[in-house]
C-alpha cells in the first residue's frame, strides 16, 4: 500500500473515531468521552499534515538543497539569538 493511501485511511479512521466519540459523549453527557473526542479530532489534524507532507515530498525539490539548508541554519540562529536576548533581559531584570 502506498503512503498516500495509508494517510487517507488514517484521516478517515480518525474522523470516524472522533465523530463517534463526540456523539457518544454528548448522548451520555460524559465529559471524559467528549474530551477524548476532541483529542481524536486533533489526531485528524496530524493525519492531514502527514498527508500534506507526503503529497509535497512526492513533487521533488524545487530549490537546491544547499540553499534551503543554509537558509534554515540562519533562521535557527536568529531565533536562538532572540531567545537568548530575551533570557538575558529577564535575568537582568531579576537581579535589580
Amino acid at each position: 500500500m502506498s503512503a498516500k493511501i495509508v494517510a487517507i485511511i488514517s484521516v478517515a479512521v480518525n474522523l470516524f473515531l472522533s465523530v463517534g466519540k463526540l456523539l457518544a459523549g454528548f448522548s451520555t453527557g460524559s465529559v471524559a468521552i467528549m474530551a477524548d473526542g476532541i483529542h481524536s479530532s486533533l489526531d485528524i489534524v496530524s493525519s492531514v499534515v502527514s498527508y500534506w507532507g507526503i503529497q509535497t515530498s512526492s513533487k521533488g525539490a524545487s530549490v537546491p538543497t544547499e540553499i534551503v539548508f543554509v537558509k534554515n541554519v540562519i533562521q535557527r540562529l536568529f531565533i536562538r539569538g532572540v531567545f537568548h536576548a530575551l533570557r538575558l533581559n529577564v535575568q537582568n531584570a531579576d537581579s535589580r
